[in-house]
């Protein structure tokens, strides 16, 4: 019915180290939107990430179409601009990254260097 995918990693924020959730792959099938099964997804999502993985923080890449939906579930965008590595080097992603605190901690500002490439 829907799909969120997971991934703990170490990002770079202004010099800080900042342990993440990243959310990747949500999905929700097509007849199946509407009823709330994507937000129940993400609420589990984030129920683990701070359960078992100790993060403060969740962190997601999207279209801007989908903004108003993160909107909703309490993300909130990054300010900054988030690089990621590819086989070219480092650039920055061209898709809105977007942040939760897990555990009401504030995101910090700047640009976010993911060290990796995204997921």
């Amino acid at each position: 019915m829907c799909h969120v995918g997971l991934v703990r990693q170490t990002v770079n924020v202004s010099g800080a180290s900042v342990d993440v959730g990243g959310v990747g792959g949500v999905l929700v099938r097509s007849g199946e939107r509407g009823h709330g099964y994507g937000r129940a997804a993400m609420d589990a999502a984030e129920a683990f990430a701070a359960r078992e993985w100790k993060v403060g923080f969740m962190l997601l890449f999207c279209r801007e179409a989908l903004r108003s939906w993160y909107d909703a579930l309490g993300w909130r965008k990054v300010l900054g601009a988030t690089w990621a590595e590819q086989p070219s080097g480092s650039v920055v992603l061209p898709l809105e990254s977007m942040w939760k605190s897990l555990n009401g901690a504030r995101w910090p500002d700047g640009d976010v260097y993911l060290q990796s490439r995204p997921w």
